[in-house]
């Protein structure tokens, strides 16, 4: 990981319309085919002599060898899906810029937990799911999600934060977390705090990386059930605006590099440490 930055959902309107409809090429349908067979493959082919072999189960549902093919990873909450998928599209189309946006190229991590249940964690009456197996088997889908997040967010070289209030609670009276923005995802509080613990590092020759949007529909985004609300800590993340994010034509030079150039020598310093 080489920089983090948040912006606004509202900011990333402006590269809704940035590629005429005739022209638009979706950059997801593909690469979420090729995972989903993969995956679909992955629950019988991962079990032996009893036995599941959780790291083929997560390269199947959750694969992290992409060798750079993405450039960015998004944070955001599934709300906000639409508008990040756009955005993501319009720098794939427009700039060869690559997001990751999880929702958009994983396997659902509901799908794997059903089929391991329906196997491993039924009663003795075969009719209802034991308790005790449930939780323990949604322990070890949430740990394999879990480390390929980490996988995601530190081959990329940007993390982008989407700040909309769906991801970010507006208002919240607890006086233990106030002085922190606050979030009722887990998978949101769990990417920032990725981000802010991974050391940064300086990017090879393919400068720029992008964090795509943790779209939640993989984690299941849902009126949340139980109202826990995780502190979250932004202040390393350099806030953008339209005036920042680079668009229109850029000649030869990269996305990445131009935003770079933008944020000026300052904030070059900065994202180092």
């Amino acid at each position: 990981m080489f920089s983090r930055f948040k912006i606004s959902a509202k900011d990333l309107s402006i590269y809704l319309t940035d590629i005429p409809s005739n022209n638009r090429r979706d950059f997801y349908t593909e690469d979420r085919q090729l995972v989903l067979e993969a995956a679909s493959n992955q629950i019988v082919a991962s079990s032996h002599n009893g036995i599941v072999e959780a790291d083929r189960l997560k390269d199947g549902f959750f694969p992290t060898n992409f060798r750079e093919r993405y450039q960015i990873f998004i944070s955001h909450s599934h709300k906000d899906i639409e508008v990040v998928k756009q955005f993501a599209n319009a720098l794939a189309n427009r700039y060869q810029v690559r997001c990751f946006v999880d929702s958009l190229i994983w396997g659902n991590m509901e799908d794997l937990l059903s089929a391991i249940d329906n196997k491993y964690c039924l009663s003795d009456d075969a009719q209802h799911f034991d308790y005790f197996k449930r939780n323990l088997s949604t322990s070890h889908v949430h740990a394999m999600l879990s480390i390929a997040l980490l996988e995601m967010i530190s081959q990329c070289e940007c993390c982008i934060f989407v700040q909309s209030d769906n991801s970010i609670i507006p208002s919240l009276p607890l006086a233990d977390i106030q002085g922190k923005d606050k979030t009722f995802s887990p998978w949101i509080y769990e990417e920032i705090n990725y981000m802010n613990q991974l050391q940064p590092y300086l990017p090879g020759q393919r400068r720029l990386m992008l964090f795509s949007s943790l779209n939640e529909s993989i984690k299941r985004d849902i009126v949340n059930p139980v109202p826990i609300a995780h502190g979250i800590n932004l202040d390393k993340f350099v806030k953008l605006d339209r005036a920042k994010m680079p668009y229109g034509n850029l000649g030869n030079e990269s996305w990445l590099d131009v935003l770079y150039k933008q944020m000026g020598s300052t904030q070059n310093k900065q994202r180092l440490l």
